[in-house]
């Protein structure tokens, strides 16, 4: 019996776990490139012993998939689940067919299920709509008129869904822009126009709700506790603050996090959560 190469194995799980890490700050519904790009990236099995580790690993994979869709949408009576197992003897092939292409098959039957039994509703896609263009002066009207709903009605949908109304939904979506634009020498007076601000007043009001901090504070910061504040805030996009199972509260880049936080700071670092 052979033995597996450490080399390959290491590989493989780095990706499965950089692959976990951006389900949690994507949309799922969203994320079929991403997943065919991981799929993509993994090195081939080099022999039979190889396909059977590799096998057991994506099919690991397909559950952290469908955990990701369900963290991020209300449960329902769904498919997910039933179509790892659907493909259990696809994936059990290994002696005589590489693991990979039985993943991107998987991938296909998985998200057409998606679109059947986790459609978009009216709150998920107006805060799309809002993600994609945060620098347009929304109104509640408009919002509403885009997906064919009463503006009462998506409001409370919103409300009920984010934890929060459409219009401080924007501003959260400006803010995760700004503090990419924010990472470079532009200036701030710059930074709040382009985000769709009319004034820097307004931009330090929104990162101070959003980011408890300033422009000056989220310059001095790491690339590190960037990326931490960054993915934070996309979980907000995504869960909303009235997710209790997200455990998400407003980000504080203000103070010294401890020497121990999980991997988000170092000793010294400012990255840390209220």
């Amino acid at each position: 019996m052979g033995t597996i190469r450490t080399d390959w194995l290491a590989s493989t799980d780095g990706a499965v776990e950089r692959l976990t890490e951006d389900l949690a700050t994507i949309d799922v519904r969203s994320s079929i490139f991403l997943l065919q790009h991981f799929v993509d990236t993994l090195d081939p099995p080099p022999d039979a012993l190889h396909g059977a580790v590799l096998s057991t690993i994506l099919m690991d994979a397909c559950g952290r998939v469908v955990h990701a869709l369900h963290e991020q949408n209300p449960p329902v009576k769904c498919g997910c689940e039933a179509t790892i197992w659907s493909h259990v003897s696809r994936f059990a092939q290994w002696r005589d067919a590489d693991p990979r292409v039985a993943f991107r098959d998987w991938l296909q039957l998985f998200f057409a299920g998606v679109e059947h039994d986790h459609p978009a509703d009216i709150a998920v896609r107006v805060a799309q709509m809002i993600r994609r263009e945060p620098n347009r002066s929304w109104t509640i009207d408009a919002l509403a008129a885009a997906v064919d709903a009463r503006p009462a009605i998506l409001r409370r949908e919103f409300m009920t869904r984010f934890g929060m109304r459409p219009s401080a939904y924007v501003h959260l979506a400006r803010v995760m822009r700004a503090i990419a634009l924010l990472r470079s020498t532009t200036k701030v007076e710059t930074v709040a126009w382009d985000v769709g601000y009319k004034s820097k007043k307004d931009l330090y009001a929104a990162l101070s709700r959003w980011a408890g901090s300033t422009p000056t504070e989220l310059r001095a910061l790491s690339d590190d506790e960037c990326r931490w504040l960054e993915r934070e805030l996309r979980m907000h996009c995504l869960r909303g603050v009235g997710d209790r199972s997200a455990n998400l509260r407003r980000v504080d880049v203000s103070k010294p996090s401890p020497s121990t936080d999980g991997g988000r700071g170092s000793s010294g670092t400012r990255a840390s959560r209220r």
